[in-house]
């Protein structure tokens, strides 16, 4: 899998086998026997990429939440688009499903909706403490990932050339919900 996140980096999304293959120092017949085929080898790289996302997010989210909602959002959008950042091609790659596949839907939505259930008891712990109902916090919480992740997706797919600078694209987003909160202590 490293060897593929290798050839992704270097060739970007349209990466092909033969260049996955040289890249991990092997032959396409040995990928084909480890991933099945272009697909088997596309959901490895989702696998990956989802953990890589909530190893990275769910922390950033528990700690964010006792600095309120424009924390959480800033604290969400920054660390998306770090990801991101880190590695536009694989995520171009990720979203750009092969040919063939025939999983359904988005190959992110998964990831997406972990986030979005941590984010749901985030954002009813801090209703609470704001003598709120938390009722509606799990509708809020999908429709808060679902903008960053639409924000994030125009950034990386919509602009020729390179990318407009992360804090841009996080100070414009959060900017939406409060003023930039202060940093974590």
């Amino acid at each position: 899998m490293e060897s593929t996140l290798r050839a992704i980096r270097r060739h970007g999304a349209t990466v092909t086998l033969d260049q996955v293959a040289a890249a991990a120092g092997t032959s396409k017949t040995v990928l084909y026997r480890y991933f099945g085929d272009r697909v088997g080898l596309y959901l490895g790289v989702v696998d990956r990429v989802s953990e890589n996302v909530l190893d990275d997010l769910l922390p950033r989210l528990e700690d964010s939440a006792r600095r309120g909602l424009a924390a959480i959002v800033h604290d969400l959008v920054d660390s998306y688009t770090a990801i991101v950042e880190r590695d536009p091609e694989i995520y171009r790659f990720v979203l750009t499903r092969p040919a063939g596949a025939t999983t359904s839907g988005d190959p992110l939505a998964p990831v997406e909706a972990r986030v979005a259930e941590a984010l749901t008891d985030t954002l009813a712990a801090l209703r609470m403490k704001e003598g709120r109902d938390p009722t509606g916090a799990d509708t809020l919480a999908h429709g808060l990932v679902g903008f960053v992740r639409a924000a994030s997706d125009h950034w990386v797919f919509a602009a020729p050339g390179p990318l407009r600078p992360r804090r841009e694209i996080v100070d414009e987003v959060s900017g939406l919900f409060g003023p930039p909160p202060d940093p974590p202590r």
